[in-house]
C-alpha cells in the first residue's frame, strides 16, 4: 500500500482516518533552478513544513515522501472548504523567502489535490496521481501564477 511509505505509523491508521477527507500533495523547487536540480530537503523542507502546520486540524497529518513532496491528509468532508484550506496553505508557502544561515531562497510551489472515495486500492492511485499532479504543477508554474495574479485585500473602506 502507497500510504505505508507515506507514513511512519500503521499504514491503516492513516487510510481509515480519512476516508471522507481529502489528499493534497506540494512539489518546492527553487524560483531560479531547472527541474533538473535535487529537490528541495533539510531546512529549506522543516521550514515549509513549519508553515503548513497551523493550517492542520485535530488528527490531520502532514508527511513527506521519497522524493521531498509534502502530503497533507484533510479531514475535511466538503470539497468547498478543502479547496480554501489548500489555497490558505500554498499563500502561506509563497507568502515569504526562506532563510538558511547563508542566504534567503524563494520557492516556486505545485499544489495538487483530491477527494479520498474510502476505496483503499483507489485512493492509493489518487495518492500517487495528486503527487505527480504537484509535480507537473511545479514543472509549469501554474501555482506561481495564479498567486501572482491574486488580488490582495485592501484595509480600505
Amino acid at each position: 500500500m502507497f500510504v505505508s511509505e507515506l507514513s511512519m505509523q500503521d499504514p491503516h491508521h492513516v487510510f481509515d482516518q480519512f476516508k471522507a477527507g481529502m489528499v493534497g500533495a506540494f512539489a518546492l523547487g527553487f524560483s531560479s533552478s531547472a527541474l533538473t536540480d535535487p529537490p528541495i530537503a533539510g531546512p529549506i523542507l522543516a521550514a515549509a513544513k513549519q508553515r503548513l502546520w497551523p493550517h492542520l486540524r485535530g488528527d490531520e497529518e502532514l508527511t513527506t515522501d521519497q522524493s521531498g513532496h509534502l502530503v497533507v491528509f484533510l479531514a475535511s468532508a466538503h470539497p468547498l472548504v478543502s479547496r480554501h484550506r489548500m489555497h490558505g496553505m500554498i499563500r502561506s508557502l509563497v507568502r515569504g523567502s526562506f532563510v538558511t544561515a547563508t542566504e534567503r531562497l524563494t520557492l516556486d510551489i505545485g499544489a495538487s489535490w483530491v477527494r479520498l472515495t474510502g476505496d483503499e486500492d483507489r485512493d492509493d492511485e489518487r495518492i500517487r496521481a495528486v503527487i505527480e499532479g504537484a509535480t507537473t504543477s511545479l514543472a509549469s508554474r501554474d501555482v506561481m501564477r495564479y498567486v501572482r495574479r491574486a488580488p490582495r485585500p485592501s484595509n480600505r473602506a
